[in-house]
Formats: structure tokens, C-alpha cells, sequence
């Protein structure tokens, strides 16, 4: 192949993305292992798991969303001031 230029570009393969059904799994899994699939995966030991994060410290941002992020303000309500503060301030035509 040439481009425009003159310049030859390698040939670049399609990607291909196929997803294995459970059933699918559970027959490779039983073929490796000799045994079925955990319902459930087996949680990892704390240490395990902070070992793991601080050596793929990228892992966890597929968590990372905005909402996470969003700040909740709460409403700037004035208050009024209370006793002998609020009488002295208020103007009145009495005088």
C-alpha cells in the first residue's frame, strides 16, 4: 500500500473482540482445572490487595466516574439576627 506521499504503510489487522458464553467458560475453565467453576470469585487478602494496587496503580480509575466528584452545597440561607442585635439595627419612625 502507498499513501500520498510515496511513503508505504504496513498492513494493520482488524481487532477482534469475541465474548465466550458461560457455558464456554465453564468447559475451558473445567479442561485447565479439572474442576467447575467457583460460584464466586475468592476475595483477595488486604495485603494482597494493596501490593497488587501500588503495582498497577491505574487499576482503579475504571472506577472513577464524575458523581464522585460532584459537591453537594447546601443552600446559603441568611440568617436574621435575634434580640437586642436586630432591634438596634431595625429603623424606627418613632423617634
Amino acid at each position: 500500500m502507498e499513501c500520498n506521499n510515496g511513503e508505504e504503510k504496513g498492513f494493520v489487522w482488524p481487532k477482534l473482540y469475541i465474548t465466550l458464553s458461560s457455558k464456554e467458560k465453564e468447559e475451558d475453565f473445567m479442561a485447565m482445572k479439572g474442576c467447575k467453576l467457583p460460584q464466586r470469585p475468592k476475595k483477595r487478602a488486604k495485603v494482597i490487595q494493596r501490593s497488587l494496587l501500588l503495582v498497577s496503580p491505574g487499576a482503579w480509575l475504571t472506577d472513577m466516574c464524575q458523581e464522585r466528584y460532584e459537591v453537594r452545597e447546601k443552600k446559603s440561607s441568611k440568617k436574621r439576627p435575634r434580640g437586642l442585635k436586630a432591634m438596634g439595627s431595625m429603623d424606627s419612625d418613632s423617634e
